[in-house]
């Protein structure tokens, strides 16, 4: 397939979008990048661009106009990487927006899909990144958060539209372990993040997360080898079943910490089969194959 991907390309974080463009190229579909800006600026070099690609693949347009001319020209494939529906209000206004328009919206959030029962939105997860050669991004051994080895750690955002259980369950995190703190940096991607992954025993994962929806941390960390504890997504069980270890609660929460940290074997065992898990049916190659089928499928 000729594939039209319109991003952001080459950002020096998770860079979600190189591994997809190596993905889509490795699975044999030529794919030329369009890096994304401005509407007003972008339009007089779209207009130069033709319209004999298969389809046009983005994530998120900076504006109504860039997406009615884009899914207008070419067919517009969308696919969202966030949260749907549960406080994130500029998620939920973009989405309101491009469901108009796209020829086919890919949706990281099961909720939001079985909400819409139109045979044009579908759901596609995201998945583990990947670096040039398409394999596991191998450690930054001279990053470290410390000179010890780490109990258990999160890394992601806090404080807006959306986190409020999360939120409560760090604070009581901050009460319940002495010294304990969420890491405050938000620039932990590839090599280091994998060198993070090896330093800590217990990787959390947080709400917000249902059956159907979940971020991508846990084919992130998972897939570099961490031990992740997860919210309980039945879902999610699914893909792992006892490879991975989940809480409903906070005070299972608390509990499974404890007993992780005094249980090294069985958490290394779980959190090597999680790996294989991911490695050979959740990277961003596994994803891209998907995402090729269900545009032919659909067409």
């Amino acid at each position: 397939m000729k594939i039209l991907y319109i991003a952001k390309h080459g950002q020096q974080n998770n860079d979600d979008e190189g591994s997809i463009y190596k993905s889509l190229t490795l699975l044999g579909h030529k794919v030329d990048r369009f890096q994304l800006n401005y509407f007003k600026t972008d339009k007089p070099i779209l207009d130069n661009i033709s319209n004999d690609y298969d389809f046009a693949l983005f994530h998120k347009l900076p504006d109504a106009d860039y997406v009615e001319y884009v899914c207008n020209k070419w067919k517009g494939v969308c696919w969202y990487f966030d949260a749907v529906g549960k406080g994130f209000d500029s998620n939920d206004d973009y989405v309101n927006l491009v469901k108009d328009y796209f020829y086919i919206g890919l949706f990281t959030d099961g909720d939001f899909v079985n909400s819409q029962n139109k045979n044009n939105i579908k759901l596609l997860r995201q998945g583990l990144d990947l670096d040039d050669d398409n394999d596991v991004f191998v450690p930054n051994v001279a990053y470290r958060l410390g000179n010890e080895p780490i109990p258990f750690i999160f890394i992601g955002t806090i404080g807006h539209g959306g986190y409020l259980e999360r939120e409560q369950y760090l604070e009581k995190l901050k009460n319940d372990f002495s010294g304990w703190r969420p890491h405050n940096k938000y620039d932990i991607f590839k090599e280091h993040l994998a060198s993070v992954c090896r330093q800590t025993k217990i990787m959390l994962a947080m709400p917000p997360v249902t059956d159907h929806y979940w971020s991508n941390r846990v084919y992130l960390l998972g897939g570099r080898s961490a031990f992740v504890l997860h919210p309980y997504s039945s879902e999610l069980e699914k893909q792992f079943g006892d490879s991975m270890a989940f809480y409903k609660d906070y005070e299972e929460l608390k509990e499974k910490i404890d007993y992780f940290l005094q249980n090294n074997q069985e958490r290394q065992s779980m959190s090597q089969k999680a790996h294989s898990i991911i490695l050979n049916e959740h990277s961003y190659f596994h994803r891209c194959e998907e995402l090729v089928e269900t545009f032919v499928d659909y067409r």
